[in-house]
């Protein structure tokens, strides 16, 4: 089976971007199917990464000067020049994506963008195509009366749609759509990401034995929850000193660093920028608590691999939460919004070490329970695909 996977975000080799759709594409391939990824260019990659074949694409000179994909396609298009470039950037996706779509049995889209252009492709070419929403594009659609009529059109003429959350399917449905949206979870790296010795990942990354230490992982912007987490620690460390809270990850470190310092925090924090999944895991490893008290709805992949990786959560109760996490069973849940709530969660977790041993020993159940592996998740594509070539 050929398949063509549509996606406006990918990783390359120091870029991890879009991580998870890979993750699926590199199991499918596994199974003697052919895949090829056609996506935009943001940083030289590998034509062939873990036996997927990528087609990078520029659309307007250099990827610096590319406004629509240069941090994501939602925010892209509040530029006035990403709005410029869209008719350029649909063209050179076409194009590039035509040749492939020819050979391909199915096309596959993830995040509604990328979904215009496969349902075109699809119809041109009379071939399957399918759509899976990702969080920014439905979050986003149901706002606005233009966008709630596009997204519609779009769900409705492609063959199959898809989200990997039971919230954005019903947001999605909540349209009025003349199908169901199915849910296929993402899933996890168990090779990467499993319960090790905390102090031997300590040793590694040269952090304190001694310190409470508190990660976060993910985009640096105030939708994942950054801005409450740096108004709470002051708060938090009103009433607790030894502590060091870790950021990881690329976008506004600048902007936060600098909020740091003027709130007198900066001696208790430290932004790594972005890292591997291996050292994601090792930084995973070596926390007391994974916080992440993020505004959006959904489930963060995040979560599922900070519970795999045997490290209790606090997160917000965003739509879908509880999915994942029951509050005192193998997280924390605060009030979205709420910095005082999520200092006060922290409090509570250093100071109350019976909870937060329960905490720890309960953490990667909900894993095993719903059969959370990148494996499954693409064993459900597969059966999806097969279906539709019948």
């Amino acid at each position: 089976m050929r398949i063509l996977v549509l996606s406006t975000s990918y990783p390359s080799t120091n870029l991890s971007r879009g991580i998870f759709v890979h993750r699926i594409y590199q199991r499918i391939v596994k199974k003697h199917h052919k895949v090829t990824v056609v996506t935009p260019l943001v940083v030289d990659g590998p034509e062939n990464l873990d036996g997927v074949k990528v087609k990078r694409f520029t659309y307007f000179f250099t990827p610096a000067l590319q406004f629509i994909t240069k941090k994501n396609v939602v925010t892209g298009l509040k530029n006035p020049l990403g709005i410029l470039q869209l008719p350029l950037f649909f063209l050179i996706y076409f194009i590039k994506s035509y040749k492939e779509a020819k050979k391909s049995d199915v096309i596959h889209a993830h995040w509604a963008f990328s979904g215009i252009l496969a349902i075109f492709l699809g119809r041109l070419l009379k071939k399957p195509s399918l759509i899976t929403l990702r969080g920014s594009d439905i979050n986003v659609a149901v706002k606005y009366f233009p966008t709630r009529f596009l997204m519609k059109l779009v769900l409705n003429f492609v063959t199959v749609a898809l989200s990997n959350s039971l919230e954005y399917t019903q947001r999605a449905e909540s349209l009025g759509l003349n199908k169901k949206v199915d849910v296929i979870v993402n899933g996890i790296d168990t090779e990467i990401f499993h319960p090790r010795n905390k102090n031997l990942a300590r040793n590694k990354l040269g952090l304190s034995r001694n310190k409470t230490i508190f990660v976060y992982t993910g985009r640096l912007m105030e939708l994942k929850g950054v801005d409450d987490i740096i108004e709470a620690l002051p708060i938090f460390s009103k009433k607790y000193q030894n502590f060091k809270f870790i950021f990881i990850g690329a976008g506004e470190i600048d902007k936060f660093k600098k909020e740091c310092k003027e709130k007198g925090i900066l001696d208790y924090v430290e932004f790594v920028g972005e890292k591997s999944q291996k050292e994601i895991a090792l930084y995973l490893n070596a926390s007391d608590l994974f916080v992440f008290p993020g505004k959006a709805a959904g489930i963060a992949n995040i979560w599922i691999e900070a519970l795999a990786s045997g490290t209790p959560v606090l997160v917000a109760n965003a739509p879908g939460t509880e999915y994942l996490i029951t509050h005192n069973k193998n997280g924390l849940i605060v009030p979205m919004n709420d910095p005082k709530a999520v200092a006060d969660a922290m409090f509570l977790f250093t100071k109350n070490k019976k909870l937060a041993a329960k905490l720890r020993k309960n953490t990667d159940n909900i894993i095993k329970e719903k059969g959370l592996s990148w494996e499954n998740t693409a064993e459900k594509h597969i059966k999806i695909y097969e279906n539709l070539i019948k």
